[in-house]
């Protein structure tokens, strides 16, 4: 089974992010429980929404002090700042669904890709041409799909986090930082997947 070691490693030979503050990071969300941690011989399997919950930590705060806020933060943020109860997110299958949070939602997109490319289909997932932009100056997260039929979902905090000039409330943006956001390839995502799989299979055969 594919380890929060691999994940670290995967992420970091993927993404070209520093070895060592990845595992900080990493190290950081085991301590909150964000990440499962190890019990003796067992090592916790990771699956899709721990990639996520990685990513989300790593690129949503400024310094590694904020990585587990950042990381429960950006989960947890609902479409367009809506309650998903009053929105609904279209499926692979052209069906409709409500609309789950950040965190959950880049899951789904992820667990989609992994099924498919089980398959041998991984090029027709979604995850294929997509990009996750994370913000790291106030809590933000899109996902932008790709074409034929491709939409930009905007994640944030429900109103009113920003004000009639589109300006952020509560200090949540402080006038003398740079809007700091990062885009993440969602063939990074897939290529982490590819990896964490690859390290399964390797350890069931030994």
């Amino acid at each position: 089974m594919a380890t929060v070691v691999d994940l670290v490693a995967a992420w970091s030979r993927t993404s070209g992010d520093n070895l060592p503050s990845v595992r900080a990071v990493a190290r950081e969300l085991i301590i909150a429980g964000v990440l499962p941690k190890a019990s003796g011989r067992r090592f916790p399997e990771m699956q899709p929404e721990h990639i996520v919950r990685l990513a989300f930590a790593l690129y949503g705060a400024r310094r590694i002090v904020g990585a587990v806020a950042a990381a429960r933060t950006l989960w947890n943020l609902p479409l367009d700042g809506t309650p998903p109860r009053h929105r609904s997110l279209e499926r692979a299958d052209g069906s409709f669904a409500a609309a789950p949070p950040a965190g959950e939602t880049l899951t789904m997109l992820l667990a989609e890709h992994a099924v498919l490319a089980e398959r041998g289909e991984g090029r027709s997932s979604r995850l294929i041409g997509a990009t996750v932009e994370v913000c790291a100056t106030w809590p933000e997260v899109v996902i932008t799909l790709p074409a034929p039929g491709g939409t930009a979902l905007f994640f944030e905090p429900p109103a009113p986090a920003f004000d009639e000039d589109g300006e952020p409330r509560d200090g949540l943006r402080l006038p003398h930082l740079p809007n700091r956001r990062t885009i993440i390839p969602g063939n990074v995502f897939a290529s982490v997947l590819a990896s964490l799989s690859a390290a399964d299979r390797a350890r069931r055969a030994a």
